[in-house]
């Protein structure tokens, strides 16, 4: 549901991420204690060190995407057949999930060794080379606050 006009950022965030944050994200917009207090409650969900669900429920297919973006880290991208099958390419296999990171550094292996029974495997490449032409936005891209990069579409989507 579209936030209303008078929403703050932090529910603009949640809706243009699939309610899908980084502890990094909200950090600058709710208290720590705050934030406990919503898991506790079941409000909200932490999914992995790092990743908050601003629900509590099963992950649906746009939270898992954007979960694993954000769990690989910055200028982290959807890539391959997940990205083709996310731009529409039909008949292609929907799992594992598939991330493209630059080459100079690794994703947060710890962390996506850790992710819960309601997600699927992601499998993270790496890359000496993306040019920016080869990125391909979603219709309603999402820019954040730079902290993590998010990829949909095309081989590499909404970002940050």
């Amino acid at each position: 549901m579209l936030p209303a006009d008078d929403a703050d950022a932090l529910d603009w965030l949640a809706f243009e991420q699939a309610g899908v944050l980084t502890t990094a994200q909200v950090s600058g917009l709710l208290s720590e204690g705050k934030v406990r207090g919503r898991i506790r409650s079941g409000r909200w969900r932490s999914v992995c060190r790092g990743i908050l669900l601003t629900g509590n429920g099963r992950l649906t297919r746009d939270q898992q995407l954007w979960v694993a973006v954000l769990a690989a880290g910055p200028e982290a991208v959807l890539a391959g057949m997940t990205a083709a099958a996310e731009g529409g390419v039909r008949g292609l296999r929907r799992e594992p999930l598939h991330v493209l990171v630059p080459a100079d550094r690794r994703a947060a292996r710890t962390t996506l060794r850790r992710l819960p029974i309601d997600m699927p495997a992601v499998l993270v490449h790496r890359t000496s080379v993306l040019p920016e032409s080869h990125r391909q936005l979603a219709p309603s891209t999402a820019y954040h606050d730079g902290q993590s990069a998010c990829g949909r579409g095309g081989l590499g989507g909404r970002r940050g």
